[in-house]
């Protein structure tokens, strides 16, 4: 694993034993495609591989469209995703 988040740019600035202590605090999940991603309280999600896209149907309900796409070393949730995941 911590040769995958090393790929990450997001990861990358920080040692072995940097990553190995922040993954004792994180859970990770692999997300299904066509999933949906919900967030409680203070959670945020790090993309580390594939890409994510955010759809809103916020316009029209019939026709939800792609809002923003995330790709590895995207942070999403708090308020650095500018209140998307909040939306």
């Amino acid at each position: 694993m911590i040769d995958l988040l090393k790929k990450v740019r997001f990861f990358n600035r920080f040692d072995d034993d940097t990553l190995k202590m922040m993954l004792k605090k994180v859970t990770l999940r692999k997300l299904k495609r066509n999933s949906v991603l919900f967030f409680k309280g203070e959670e945020a999600a790090i993309v580390v591989t594939g890409a994510l896209h955010l759809i809103t149907h916020q316009e029209d309900l019939n026709y939800p469209h792609v809002a923003c796409s995330y790709n590895p070393g995207d942070v999403i949730g708090l308020d650095i995703d500018n209140g998307w995941s909040d939306s």
